[in-house]
């Protein structure tokens, strides 16, 4: 007699339910997900108990909260609990939803509705804890433009411009804000009154909904958790340099920006506080509120003081040192045009993990939290070395800067199996081929500001591996098998490549600018960037090599062209009063005035507010 086969639990996490396995449902990452290396999204758990009725999370209408406002009240109450600030939630505390009202990590339960405004600004954002009513009367008693925070991953747009809509003076009719959550236009000045407007304490706080628990700081702060929600709603969309049709049929494939970071934030405070003072840095350069560049001040203290602190603390496991790593690059992106030492202790970090990882003293970290975290603080190295930064001390240590340097593993994981038949890195948007060549190459051009002059052998070497990495990847865009890479990523690469080969031989080999094989890889730049669509999110890497080939360009036509697109806003360092665009009007007139000046000699004449700094 054939026996019954056992019954399979119910519910299972993403990567199971999607590859048909047997789910444990373990936390913080079931059996499955901890044996394949996936990311076990805990959101994706099916809820048991009866579910909520659809209607649960639509706001209602202005005229629907007047006859059912003490119901709503009540309600409320239900759907979202409030917690004691002396702990988390526990997962029992979460309430139930269908999975198709569940967004991904460090993200709200959406309703599962569309309604008119959708049309213009896409999904919307949880709304704060106003009632309709009340936000309608807000929004009609106050006396600037009430602002509208949306969700560009949920827009019809697929732009990077998207998020940089001027909100001032949108959609200022009541009538549109019936279903529409609110956020104030006109923020307070202090970080108390921020807090005071956003909270009415007599009312029930609803929360975020997360694979894990809030910590206790964010639960006790709506301030927080608007940043929160605004980094990953808004800044986390022009991280990830990869456009979503070119990337959604890669089933094996998530955002880690997505995945990943927030998990890595919500269990260390400090990734946490860099992140928020970033979204609030962000929040105030697109929308213009300058009441939040105290709170973004002083978070920012907060971190940069726990990051020194830490630095001379008893050792760490590896999983916190990465979180700081990774806190202070975040922190150098944001507040770059500060020179408060954030990269010498992601370098410090850096260098801590790669020891550790390699004498293998303690468990290795998951490989895509190791990689993400790797590519940014690289990237942030590579943008910065390669820059006018006049340094006043080395970077990274001598004695690590090897160790920084990528795996030969590495490079051909391409950070996982799915993207092998790529040229180049989902994260780097370029070969991976490429990444160590540049460290080396930002070193020399720093030990040359420093004022080394011996450096002629291990010029040959940096030399030596960009050819190599060229071959490489020439190999490999002649494999019979093919690639897999979108067109525009493959012509960021090309662009890369030829801005290398600019900073060995016009900077290292001290060639002139009006040289042929420097006129001809500044034209290679500019063509290969112009194959780009301005509304490609690929377009966010194109500041490295046209600024590094603007430098060198001599054309008028080339120029032209390279001013043009640069004049083009991508993200929060191309709209600077004194970014890239204005810092090459004055390079070439101190070039043409003087046209036999070579590197590094022009580069003492830049004035300080043109010595761009970093290249991302």
């Amino acid at each position: 007699m054939q026996s019954v086969p056992k019954k399979r639990m119910r519910g299972a996490c993403r990567p199971c339910a999607r590859k048909k396995r047997k789910c444990d449902h373990k936390y913080p990452r079931c059996t499955q997900c901890e044996k394949h290396d996936d990311v076990c999204e805990m959101r994706n758990f099916k809820t048991w108990g009866q579910p909520l009725d659809s209607q649960a999370f639509v706001v209602p209408t202005a005229q629907q909260a007047k006859v059912t406002k003490s119901v709503t009240t009540k309600d409320s109450r239900n759907v979202f609990p409030t917690h004691s600030s002396s702990r988390s939630p526990s997962f029992s505390q979460i309430p139930d939803a269908y999975l198709s009202n569940m967004q991904v990590a460090g993200a709200m339960i959406h309703p599962n509705v569309v309604d008119r405004t959708a049309n213009v600004l896409g999904s919307f954002a949880q709304p704060l804890p106003f009632g309709p009513q009340e936000a309608l009367e807000r929004s009609s008693s106050s006396s600037d433009s009430s602002f509208i925070y949306y969700d560009p991953s949920y827009s019809t747009s697929t732009g990077p411009d998207s998020l940089q809509m001027n909100m001032t003076g949108l959609l200022t009719s009541a009538s549109m804000y019936q279903d529409t959550p609110y956020v104030p236009g006109l923020m307070p000045d202090t970080v108390d009154e921020i807090i005071e407007d956003f909270v009415d304490a007599s009312k029930p706080q609803p929360y975020l909904y997360n694979p894990s628990p809030f910590p206790d700081d964010m639960l006790v702060s709506p301030e927080k958790r608007f940043l929160w929600d605004y980094f990953f709603h808004g800044v986390k969309a022009n991280i990830l340099s990869l456009d979503t049709c070119d990337i959604a049929h890669l089933h094996d494939f998530q955002d880690p920006y997505n995945t990943i970071l927030p998990c890595i934030a919500l269990d260390n405070p400090v990734l946490r506080g860099a992140l928020l003072c970033g979204s609030a840095l962000q929040f105030k350069h697109i929308h213009g509120q300058d009441s939040w560049t105290p709170v973004a001040e002083s978070i920012g203290s907060n971190t940069l003081q726990q990051l020194r602190m830490y630095r001379s603390a008893p050792p760490m496991d590896s999983s916190n040192i990465l979180a700081l790593m990774l806190a202070a690059s975040f922190l150098h992106f944001f507040r770059r045009d500060r020179r408060d030492g954030c990269l010498e202790l992601a370098a410090g970090y850096a260098m801590d993990l790669r020891s550790r990882s390699k004498s293998q003293t303690q468990p290795a970290l998951p490989s895509k939290n190791l990689d993400m975290s790797l590519t940014a603080f690289r990237w942030s190295i590579i943008s910065t070395l390669c820059s006018l930064r006049m340094p006043d001390a080395p970077l990274v240590p001598s004695s690590g800067s090897r160790i920084i340097e990528l795996d030969d593993e590495e490079v051909t994981e391409n950070f996982s199996s799915t993207f092998q038949h790529w040229v180049t890195h989902p994260l780097y948007v370029f070969s991976p081929r490429l990444v160590n060549p540049l460290l080396r190459i930002g070193k020399l051009l720093e030990r040359q500001l420093l004022g080394e002059t011996e450096l002629d052998d291990e010029i040959r070497v940096a030399e030596k591996m960009l050819h190599n990495a060229r071959e490489a990847d020439d190999a490999f865009l002649s494999s019979p098998y093919g690639v897999a890479d979108p067109k525009s990523a493959l012509a960021a690469n090309e662009a890369m490549h030829a801005s290398s080969l600019i900073l060995v031989y016009a900077r290292l080999k001290q060639m002139p600018y009006t040289s042929p094989l420097i006129r001809k890889q500044v034209q290679i730049v500019v063509d290969e960037v112009a194959k780009i669509s301005v509304n490609s999110r690929v377009s966010h890497t194109i500041l490295f090599p046209l600024f590094i080939a603007g430098c060198e360009a001599v054309d008028l036509q080339a120029r032209e062209s390279i001013q043009r697109r640069l004049m083009m806003p991508k993200g929060e360092f191309f709209n600077k009063k004194t970014g890239p665009a204005s810092a090459l009007d004055h390079i070439w007139e101190i070039r043409d005035l003087e046209p036999g000046l070579l590197w590094p000699h022009w580069i003492y004449k830049v004035a300080p507010e043109h010595r761009v700094d970093s290249l991302f």
